[in-house]
């Protein structure tokens, strides 16, 4: 983990754009993703004495330390890379998603031009949406982590009522 983490950290200082894009790839996926076991040797001994299972310690510490340079990150370029944030915090494990919303609750939106505080607030809208329309469901956030994001989805809506509702309409 720590030989993967040096190499992300050398990526988002040599190329910022694509070292923020592969710690986005390294983030768990909308759905939790699927993969399919291997076949085992059958002519090796060394296989017998193998276990199944998934070593969840070091995932959560691979999710935690990639969570952390986003973090670290997100106010390189803070227009865009709030989106792609915001998008991902559902997938992340609860002690992340709330650090990350701590901090976002901390932004202030007038920091951010007119189009980027509007991708905000729709990214924050259909997170918000989705998790109301879904709450009964076992991957739906709890009702307070919505109430939360919709909070901060309010304060990041425009001023002008055409650009407030045009959602509705697209």
């Amino acid at each position: 983990l720590d030989v993967r983490m040096a190499i992300l950290d050398g990526v988002l200082a040599a190329e910022p754009q694509s070292g923020w894009q592969l710690a986005l790839s390294l983030l768990p996926e909308r759905g939790g993703g699927i993969s399919h076991p291997i076949r085992l040797p059958s002519f090796r001994t060394w296989a017998q004495a193998w276990k199944p299972g998934g070593a969840w310690p070091e995932y959560n510490r691979h999710i935690q330390a990639v969570t952390e340079r986003l973090l670290q990150h997100v106010g390189d370029d803070p227009s865009n890379r709030w989106v792609d944030l915001i998008s991902a915090m559902p997938q992340l494990p609860r002690p992340l998603f709330d650090r990350t919303l701590e901090i976002l609750e901390g932004v202030q939106p007038n920091e951010f031009p007119e189009e980027s505080r509007k991708r905000i607030a729709d990214t924050l809208r259909d997170i918000v949406s989705r998790h109301r329309e879904f709450s009964d469901a076992k991957w739906a956030l709890p009702q307070e982590a919505v109430d939360r994001l919709d909070a901060v989805h309010q304060r990041f809506l425009p001023a002008d009522l055409v650009q407030r509702h045009r959602y509705l309409f697209d």
